[in-house]
């Protein structure tokens, strides 16, 4: 994700078209699947499965500055109980899955963008990906492939490539050579590192942990995304 936000950051991309981010997963297709804290608004929230999983959509596009000036979401609840784990059922009553479409201005043009979270997401298993399309490039990652990113460049063929990425592409020097590919302890130490620069005011461009404020204006998408789908109509924000 590191390359692709420098990519992002380039202006290579020409008039930004439409940007894709989303966090899925399967954990709740298993109707079995006992209650916890997560499913009952008295313990959540009403924002149900977007405060769940909604940082990760959110924190590159609001990173780069592409705020949503209006909001419209489709929510849903699918299972209205779960097992209680004492023999009895529970309710279930939050939100499952969430689409929130969104209009950003970028560089004096309205674009498009679409926040998708879901726990309802046949076959996936914590997949966060995020495409962004524009008129002379694209770029589009997926935790599927970890190590993959894909990069389009606008020719007289239309070619997606293919890169593989290693360490040398990490935000902060290892000692691991640049041609391996990261794993989950490189991540979290590089997570650990983001955050003390950033307290050391050491950050710089490199793209770091979620802030405060990225967290706030998360929430102020989710409220008018719960408004929207319960007026079914777009909100301003």
């Amino acid at each position: 994700m590191q390359k692709a936000v420098r990519y992002l950051r380039s202006g290579q991309l020409g008039h930004i078209l439409e940007i894709r981010s989303g966090f899925h997963h399967a954990s709740d297709l298993d109707p079995n699947k006992p209650i916890n804290w997560k499913r009952q608004n008295k313990f959540c929230g009403e924002i149900g499965v977007m405060g769940d999983l909604g940082m990760h959509t959110a924190h590159v596009p609001l990173r780069l500055g592409w705020k949503p000036k209006r909001v419209y979401a489709q929510l849903q609840k699918i299972y209205t109980e779960r097992p209680d784990g004492k023999g009895g059922m529970a309710p279930c009553d939050t939100w499952d899955n969430a689409l929130i479409h969104c209009d950003v201005d970028i560089a004096g043009k309205e674009v498009p963008m679409r926040l998708e979270t879901k726990r309802l997401a046949p076959g996936e298993m914590n997949t966060w990906y995020l495409e962004v399309l524009g008129t002379e490039g694209g770029v589009r990652y997926s935790s599927k492939e970890t190590k993959t990113l894909w990069h389009f460049r606008r020719g007289k063929e239309q070619i997606w490539e293919r890169y593989d990425v290693g360490m040398g592409e990490s935000a902060f020097p290892v000692v691991t050579g640049g041609i391996f590919e990261a794993g989950f302890p490189d991540c979290f130490q590089q997570m650990l590192a983001a955050f003390a620069a950033e307290h050391a005011g050491q950050l710089g461009e490199r793209f770091g942990c979620a802030t405060p404020d990225e967290a706030v204006g998360s929430h102020e998408i989710f409220d008018a995304a719960l408004r929207s789908h319960a007026e079914k109509r777009a909100i301003d924000l």
